[in-house]
């Protein structure tokens, strides 16, 4: 008899076979070759990170024959180069950090994925759009992305070599659908504790800020009210999250940045922790709260 957890079984089976599983990297969004979105979001990490090894596993190798082929191995190989070189710089201690991923998109126009089949043996051609902060600015990116005849998705990075590929991309509209971020990227404990007072020029200029483990209160002014904040810490640079007032609507998501110096806090920048624009950097005189005697 063929029961009914038999035939279940078999749908999970037939399920596990067709659906690729879906890597996630430590902030949340999709990684590896399974998916479109995954590739996008690993080359976009590659240049974060000047990781040249997931450059060459996130794009597509040399395909094709003759000058565009050509064109397209020199293209890798001047990328291979400019890595090299950046790897010798450091590396600009702002936020480098994907922000939001949108849902592959299919172009409008079909030629692109017809195209790629005809010439290249490819099984389709999508793009996906990304939003990252890039040393304190926000950079939103639309990624072509390629499925190989192994069922492999990869980025083409120099589209406008093998224009057929992308044709119409730029009148496409912008994408909607976002890929939810699973998981929150891990913080660093505050490594902070006791009270940092800042002091300004006139008594209402006062406030202080208060830490409890992986707590963070802060004392405003002028009214004295003590308010918990939302806190994290990267490196020597801790996020302090608005405290909005009561009926009162948040119009960015706009956080406070200080960085940790010994026993005090100088105030850095502010940063969009939607988009990762950065206002306000470097400007003088700094804002230092100084841990107080307990």
């Amino acid at each position: 008899m063929f029961s009914l957890r038999r035939f279940a079984l078999i749908l999970a089976a037939v399920a596990a076979a067709i659906v690729p599983a879906i890597s996630l990297a430590d902030d949340g969004y999709p990684s590896g070759t399974t998916t479109p979105e995954g590739a996008a979001c690993d080359y976009t990490r590659a240049f974060m990170q000047r990781d040249l090894a997931l450059f060459e596993q996130a794009v597509l190798p040399p395909f094709g024959d003759g000058e565009i082929r050509a064109q397209y191995e020199q293209y890798l190989a001047d990328i291979k180069s400019a890595f090299l070189e950046a790897s010798k710089r450091p590396i600009d201690p702002g936020t480098r950090e994907i922000k939001k991923v949108f849902v592959a998109r299919s172009f409008s126009k079909s030629s692109p994925a017809a195209d790629a089949l005809a010439a290249f043996n490819f099984a389709d051609v999508k793009f996906v759009d990304v939003g990252a902060a890039y040393d304190g600015r926000a950079v939103k990116n639309r990624i072509i992305v390629v499925k190989d005849k192994t069922g492999r998705w990869r980025v083409h990075p120099a589209p406008e070599i093998h224009p057929a590929l992308n044709y119409g991309i730029n009148q496409e509209p912008p994408s909607t659908a976002e890929v939810a971020r699973t998981r929150t990227p891990p913080n660093e404990p505050l490594g902070l504790s006791g009270a940092y007072l800042y002091k300004g020029e006139g008594k209402d200029q006062n406030f202080s800020m208060k830490f409890e483990g992986e707590r963070c209160f802060v004392m405003g002014v002028p009214s004295g009210e003590t308010n918990e904040a939302k806190c994290l810490r990267k490196g020597n640079q801790l996020y302090i999250a608005p405290i909005v007032p009561k009926n009162e609507k948040m119009t960015r998501n706009v956080w406070v940045v200080y960085t940790v110096v010994d026993n005090r806090l100088e105030s850095s920048h502010l940063e969009d922790m939607d988009d990762g624009q950065v206002f306000y950097k470097g400007r003088e005189p700094k804002i230092i709260l100084q841990k107080q005697s307990p």
